[in-house]
């Protein structure tokens, strides 16, 4: 089986112009990326902590991370590097590629982007099921909460809250105000 590189810019999360451009192994087995200790003092990146990890072998090491900058193709996304020995193969694991949605083809020995569609069809789901307000339902509560809260006027009365989100007719607006909302 071949191996898979992605290329990186890693940089440090204080001071952007200390950057590196990395190839990265890809590992899929792997959650965390991990860069060499020389690599991280290139860029500056200071330890943090440290977390206990399970290596391939079935070992237990304690490494050192820290925080820095991942880019790749013009997007961002912060997040932690572990910093492996002196010397080490930089990896990406599966956190740094559901970041940047990067799906990972092990026959064609390619890293491809995935589409930014699935959180709004979960979005549509949960508005089907009632387990989250609309936009319109938002701001209807939005309003009643700001009614509510204002000290120019008496607030409105449970029945008053109640008579405007029951035009909305969604299950969670009523559970939210009074407790008896159906799922």
């Amino acid at each position: 089986m071949s191996e898979v590189y992605l290329e990186l810019t890693i940089a440090n999360i204080k001071h952007l112009e200390r950057q590196q451009e990395v190839s990265f192994l890809v590992d899929t087995g792997a959650t965390r990326a991990w860069v060499s200790k020389e690599i991280a003092e290139s860029v500056g990146i200071e330890p943090v902590g440290t977390v206990p990890l399970e290596l391939a072998d079935g070992s237990i090491t304690e490494r050192p991370y820290g925080f820095c900058l991942f880019a790749y193709n013009g997007e961002i996304a912060a997040g932690n590097v572990v910093i492996g020995p002196l010397g080490c193969e930089p990896l990406v694991g599966t956190h740094v590629l559901q970041d940047f949605r990067l799906i990972v083809d092990l026959e064609r020995h390619e890293v491809t982007r995935g589409r930014a569609m699935r959180a709004k069809r979960e979005r549509q789901v949960l508005l089907e099921k009632g387990l989250i307000m609309s936009r319109d339902e938002q701001r209807a509560f939005a309003n009643a909460v700001r009614t509510q809260l204002s000290l120019d006027r008496e607030p409105p009365s449970l029945e008053e809250v109640e008579k405007a989100l029951a035009n909305l007719e969604s299950p969670l607006s009523k559970e939210i105000i009074t407790g008896r909302g159906e799922r």
